[in-house]
């Protein structure tokens, strides 16, 4: 490999997987079964500031300052930074 992204189809990933042996399959199995286990809100409530930034197609700097002077409250989910979708929409409307 030459440290280059590849890109994959769904049909090529498959493939991959389905020659990989069992033990090398549990541990994607088991990390995947956690990414996809923690999440505890409404799909697309809140948004990463990047995510945030770009929707409202803004610098990320203007949503750390929205944050930090009060225009959006500041939430996370461990060292993630996030945005509530519904204060961002509310900000735009102003």
């Amino acid at each position: 490999m030459t440290g280059q992204p590849i890109t994959l189809d769904a049909e090529g990933l498959v493939a991959i997987l389905a020659s990989l042996p069992d033990h090398a399959l549990a541990p994607l199995a088991s990390r995947f079964a956690e990414l996809t286990a923690c999440r505890t809100d409404p799909p697309g409530r809140f948004l990463t500031i990047e995510e945030a930034a770009k929707i409202i197609r803004a610098p990320v700097s203007f949503i750390y300052n929205a944050r930090s002077d009060g225009r959006l409250t500041p939430h996370k989910r461990g060292s993630r930074a996030l945005v509530d979708r519904a204060e961002l929409e509310g900000l735009i409307r102003t």
